[in-house]
């Protein structure tokens, strides 16, 4: 067979190859534009729908803990422990004692346990009605009562302390008499040996809704980690508690540390921060929420707590839909070619 060289072939011949030619090129170039675009819109939706994981994650988070405080808020109008801490609070009526009779109920209940305060705490009609008030809740493990005063009234199992005026837990629900309810971050309860939220509310006079004293409960972490234990996606996505500087304080898969950091999210969760948003890195891809946004107007103590919920997957397992799409594309330019 005689191959000629293409300058002895016809000119239709050339203006034919000429055209071919150009058509390829053109269906090749929409091809790669098509699956650039396409890679983008994909890429667009993944995100956006892992905000939207990240935000229904963060509200369940909010609801629960709005529902506890909403149920201690409930406990605290029982009638015995209004009367207790309308009557335990008049026992200090006169400033002038109030102090050294503190002072001395607070040496006895420290080097007396088998005193009659300590019956009266833990054994009296208000202890009693705590424990009946725990019994009704789900993850409260301890309750205790103060007074106007911070003085303890009662409790459902001894504590190390008498007096708690000077807890910023107890500051916060107290409120300067006005009462306001309150959680506080994540800390180790040294009685209970275990980490727990605080959640506190005023216990109010029914006649002049007046704060009379002062209801706690030690909430345990493990049911704020059971709602992050709700979600899992592929192998490696899992939802995050971590504070505005990136530390770790929950991480239910355990990959991460407590204390340890997300270091890509530390330079965009500092001050002035949006509420919100996404970060796609080389290894993850992270949405973030801020806790307490959605009910900041009903419990500022948890939006200043600054935790962060935050949904993240490896960024490969993430975006394979998106690297399977650049396959699929690149078969279609080379099967044209």
């Amino acid at each position: 067979m005689v191959m000629r060289s293409w300058s002895s072939w016809p000119l239709r011949w050339k203006f034919l190859a000429g055209f071919v030619l150009i058509v390829l090129v053109s269906v090749v170039g929409t091809v790669e534009v098509a699956e650039r675009l396409l890679e983008s819109t994909l890429q667009k939706r993944i995100v956006e729908e892992f905000q939207g994981i990240a935000r229904t994650q963060r509200a369940a988070l909010e609801q629960n803990l709005w529902h506890e405080l909403e149920s201690l808020s409930i406990g605290a109008e029982e009638e015995t422990l209004v009367f207790e801490a309308i009557d335990h609070s008049a026992r200090y009526a006169d400033p002038t004692l109030r102090a050294y009779m503190i002072q001395q109920e607070e040496l006895l209940w420290k080097t007396q346990p088998t005193s009659g305060l300590r019956r009266r705490v833990l054994q009296g009609p208000a202890a009693e009605k705590l424990r009946a008030l725990r019994g009704r809740l789900s993850g409260h493990l301890h309750l205790l009562l103060t007074d106007a005063h911070g003085v303890l009234i009662a409790a459902t199992e001894p504590t190390r302390a008498y007096r708690f005026d000077q807890e910023p837990w107890w500051q916060a629900a107290w409120n300067q008499g006005r009462g306001a309810p309150y959680i506080s971050t994540l800390l180790f309860d040294e009685d209970l040996q275990t980490s727990v939220v605080y959640l506190a509310v005023p216990v109010y006079r029914r006649d002049t809704h007046q704060a009379v004293g002062v209801l706690r409960s030690a909430y345990g972490a493990f049911q704020i980690f059971g709602i992050l234990s709700q979600f899992r996606t592929g192998q490696t996505g899992r939802a995050l508690l971590i504070d505005r500087d990136g530390t770790v304080l929950m991480d239910p898969m355990g990959l991460l540390h407590r204390d340890q950091r997300v270091t890509d999210l530390a330079p965009i969760l500092g001050g002035g921060a949006r509420p919100e948003g996404d970060l796609l890195t080389s290894e993850w891809l992270i949405a973030y929420s801020r806790v307490g946004m959605g009910i900041g107007y009903r419990l500022p103590s948890l939006e200043e707590r600054g935790w962060i919920l935050a949904v993240l997957q490896r960024e490969d397992e993430a975006m394979a839909p998106v690297a399977h799409l650049g396959r699929q594309a690149l078969l279609w330019t080379l099967a044209l070619g």
